[in-house]
């Protein structure tokens, strides 16, 4: 005999086998229960990410206060210079970027000088 194809989905859970129940059960249970803990383990990143932030701001802070006292200078001041200083790196790369050596004031020393001094 030939086996009639179903057209319609099943959708009564009676219609499947003991075992297939169970097994889509355990299958279930299993999604939910990773999805748990995914959940638990997010959360804990977060509780991780904020104890995190605050060691390194306290950790920068321990840092800028060295700074300021090797300086001689206050917090305050010593974080407004490292702040002209931070701004002053763009230039800086692009002086070292754009460097050529003027070998036109070298001249005398091809014609025996010496750089004695200078």
């Amino acid at each position: 005999p030939m086996p009639i194809p179903r057209t319609t989905r099943q959708t009564s859970r009676t219609d499947c086998p003991a075992d297939r129940l169970k097994f889509f059960e355990t299958l279930r249970l299993l999604l939910k229960l990773t999805s748990v803990s995914k959940k638990k383990d997010r959360e804990q990143r977060g509780q991780e990410n904020t104890s995190s932030v605050w060691l390194n701001r306290s950790n920068e802070l321990i840092w800028l206060e060295l700074q300021a006292w090797h300086a001689g200078r206050s917090i305050n001041d010593q974080d407004l210079y490292l702040y002209a200083a931070r701004q002053a790196i763009p230039d800086i790369i692009n002086e070292i970027l754009t460097f050529k050596v003027d070998y036109g004031n070298f001249s005398s020393v091809k014609n025996g000088a010496s750089l004695n001094g200078t």
